[in-house]
């Protein structure tokens, strides 16, 4: 099941321990199954109810998985002409 409601995807996300290994591969699993069930481009940990800094994304056609991702450069979204959610309702 997918998590669309917009209060429980802006909960903060907790960051991946090492001890936490084998919970990565768990979630990791279940988000490119539902990644591949949908044919989206990526999925984050708390649309599938576990709220830990893992994501999986199609990158060229290659699933690619990152833990702990930290934002390094950003831009105006606004720019961007096509780039909605389609998770989140009314996100355009």
């Amino acid at each position: 099941m997918i998590i669309t409601d917009p209060k429980q995807l802006r909960i903060k996300s907790e960051i991946v321990k090492p001890e936490e290994a084998k919970l990565v591969l768990e979630i990791k699993e279940l988000l490119v199954s539902h990644l591949l069930h949908l044919k989206g481009f990526g999925l984050a940990a708390p649309q599938v109810g576990h709220y830990k800094r893992i994501i999986v994304s199609r990158i060229n056609n290659e699933l690619m998985t990152f833990v702990n991702p930290v934002i390094v450069d950003k831009y105006d979204i606004r720019q961007v002409k096509n780039g909605g959610c389609d998770i989140i309702p009314d996100n355009a």
